[in-house]
């Protein structure tokens, strides 16, 4: 007689991705692209399709973007080497606005400051300066120009109100905003050969993310995170990760996560770093960021890119102080991401293409491909058949595909099915019989077994049941 021997629903949604895609360590989705689990909670529901904006006007690689308010709307500049362009976050309506501020053939940062523009510019090799531009930009004034060249020059407003930037070895500062007095190229130095990659203000500390490893090459190198009160001579505290290097990081409930190329960390003042996720060996997740400009805080979690593909990953949790997962709200994007902006509201992502896209506007969803990590039995069973219960009926454009497999992906317990939207005979609960390949590697019985899912149009998938017949352990077939 047919026995339910496994179900997802409700807060099992809720879980995130594995850390290991063989076995479910912290999460139980080996991958579940283009998924927020806390935009439609207690549902596998896809997230919504990507807009592009800007098209051909946007013609060169944004780098950096960077969000600002004017006379009550809410805009965002991106920048790319060369250009500058004005997007209206609400409209997406943009315009080249280069001809109002100074380039040059490199952009290494740019933040908000004091109601001003803040970019840095150079050649890479002999000349780099921090300019600052009203908002909306209209001309451009220097304001600092700094000696440790091709560098990024990624910027954070202190604790004391300042703008502190980094520059190489060293920490930058601003005072004045409109001109060169007081600023400094290096108001405190890292011990020699460590490079400054992010700042971040904790309240109390610059808080300053730092490597040893220039070329950004794989393998153990030097990684820091040190507490400076934007005083002394020496920072307060100073904690070492095992890590090849150092990219960006955020402060969520409290917490400074960092994103370096190995994994993700966690830490504050009082508590040492600690891996929270890994991208080596057999995590689910093997690449990260380039700069840090694609690392980025959304609602409460970090948001950050995978600078080698088109997928956009998160670590958080709906509300703070909850348990933290990780997951991919974003994905299949045409190019690598090479910058991202949250303004509260609206997410938006740069690509190498060149182009722009936002993920919060319009109605058309994603395709969600969901697989989950290897669920492992206590006896052998024989496939009977899948219930799958939908948020509501099938509708025009909408389909789910099933499929259940072994051995990592290669044995058939059943073979794909796909069903669609049919106007006479609509379903929200469908069920997928035994459907074999007949190409030799069809499982008759299995002890382990992996659910791969596909949601197309809109569709949202509210349970998940698996229903077989148990095998006696003398007679099974695998």
């Amino acid at each position: 007689m047919a026995t339910k021997i496994f179900q997802l629903k409700g807060s099992d949604w809720l879980k995130g991705y594995s850390a290991d895609k063989y076995f479910p360590l912290g999460g139980i989705f080996r991958y579940a692209t283009r998924f927020d689990p806390f935009r439609q909670m207690g549902y596998l529901a896809p997230s919504i399709a990507p807009t592009q904006y800007g098209g051909s006007t946007i013609d060169t690689t944004i780098k950096w973007l960077t969000n600002f308010s004017a006379s009550g709307t809410g805009y965002f500049y991106g920048q790319s080497d060369t250009e500058l362009y004005q997007i209206n976050a609400i409209t997406g309506s943009t315009s080249d606005v280069t001809s109002s501020i100074t380039v040059s053939t490199k952009v290494y940062g740019a933040l908000v400051w004091r109601n001003k523009y803040v970019y840095s510019i150079g050649n890479g090799s002999s000349s780099q300066k921090i300019y600052s531009a009203a908002l909306p930009v209209s001309g451009a004034t220097e304001i600092l120009s700094v000696s440790n060249y091709g560098y990024e020059n990624v910027m954070c407003v202190g604790a004391d109100g300042n703008l502190y930037i980094t520059n190489g070895k060293d920490i930058a500062k601003c005072i004045l905003e409109s001109g060169t007095t007081g600023n400094s190229g290096a108001v405190y130095s890292l011990e020699t050969g460590q490079i400054s990659r992010d700042l971040v203000n904790d309240g109390t500390y610059l808080v300053i993310i730092s490597d040893n490893n220039t070329d950004k090459t794989l393998g153990k190198n030097r990684c820091s995170v040190s507490f400076w009160d934007m005083s002394k001579g020496t920072v307060d505290r100073r904690w070492d990760i095992d890590d090849s290097y150092l990219i960006g990081a955020e402060i969520i409930d409290g917490i400074i996560y960092i994103v370096g190329r190995d994994g993700l960390y966690a830490c504050n003042f009082s508590n040492a770093p600690r891996l929270v996720f890994p991208f080596n060996g057999n995590s689910t997740i093997i690449s990260s960021p380039s700069s840090a400009s694609q690392v980025v805080k959304y609602k409460n979690s970090i948001l950050f890119a995978d600078s080698g593909s088109g997928a956009v990953y998160a670590f958080g949790s709906l509300l703070p102080n909850q348990n933290k997962v990780m997951y991919q709200p974003i994905g299949s994007l045409s190019g690598n991401v090479t910058a991202i902006s949250y303004n509260g509201y609206n997410t938006w992502t740069a690509t190498d293409t060149p182009a722009l896209y936002n993920h919060t506007f319009g109605n058309t969803y994603n395709t969600l491909d969901m697989r989950l990590a290897p669920i492992i039995l206590d006896q052998p069973f024989k496939f009977c058949f899948a219930k799958c219960v939908l948020q509501s009926k099938l509708s025009s454009g909408q389909g789910i595909d099933f499929r259940l497999a072994s051995a990592d992906g290669n044995g058939v317990i059943s073979d794909l099915i796909s069903i669609s939207y049919d106007s006479n005979n609509a379903r929200q609960v469908i069920m997928f019989e035994p459907k074999p390949n007949g190409f030799g590697n069809d499982v008759l019985s299995f002890e382990e077994m992996i659910p791969f899912i596909s949601l197309y149009g809109g569709a949202c998938l509210e349970r998940l049941e698996i229903w077989a017949d148990p095998v006696d352990p003398l007679n099974t077939t695998l």
